[in-house]
């Protein structure tokens, strides 16, 4: 049985334990609308190996920022804490478009590849890191300090290289002014939705 254990100000999906190399997600992204406040109105979309309660954290994923006028851009990025993100801003993906992430870590080399289906683009790499391979997470991340109201998200794979991802130890929920992310299961095992409610 599922129960949402955790509150974040800023996360809202899974965690997982286990002894985790590999991480892989897949989500239609969703269209977004601005929302307004003073601070940009930017949510991501990240797959990670590392992050709970840990002060490393090997991740990739995709930031979708939404303008005033609501134009909605969607960059794909990966990120080595306590490094900050690396962004491809040469390469932008689409709402609606199909997207799978998946972060890996051995021997001191951490991998990652974002692929678009939907367009065909894709951009992986490698980098010199150790990180903990204690947790796998799946999150929706205000990453903007506003996050724009965004339709469900439903993860369509969630899996590690244990298997698909069947007991989360943490189902974070987010909350913050004036808005809630949360997540539920569905109806199979590796798969679940996260929602906004402004």
């Amino acid at each position: 049985m599922l129960v949402l254990n955790g509150t974040s100000s800023n996360w809202a999906g899974f965690v997982q334990s286990g002894s985790i190399n590999k991480v892989t997600g897949e989500f239609y992204i969703p269209s977004a609308t601005y929302v307004g406040g003073t601070k940009p109105n930017v949510v991501g979309f990240w797959v990670g190996i590392g992050g709970f309660g840990q002060n490393t954290l090997w991740q990739a994923g995709i930031a979708v920022n939404v303008s005033s006028s609501n134009v909605e851009t969607v960059t794909p990025w990966y990120e080595a804490l306590p490094a900050g993100p690396v962004y491809n801003s040469g390469m932008h993906f689409n709402p609606g478009d199909l997207v799978q992430i998946w972060t890996n870590y051995s021997n001191g080399i951490a991998t990652f590849e974002i692929k678009d289906y939907t367009t065909g683009q894709s951009w992986g790499g490698s980098i010199a890191y150790t990180t903990s391979t204690s947790t796998g997470e799946w999150i929706v991340e205000d990453i903007g300090l506003t996050v724009p109201n965004y339709n469900d998200v439903t993860w369509t794979i969630a899996s590690t290289n244990d298997g698909n991802l069947l007991s989360p130890i943490t189902a974070f929920t987010q909350e913050s002014v004036g808005q809630i992310s949360y997540c539920e299961y569905i109806t199979e095992p590796n798969q679940f939705v996260v929602d906004y409610s402004g």
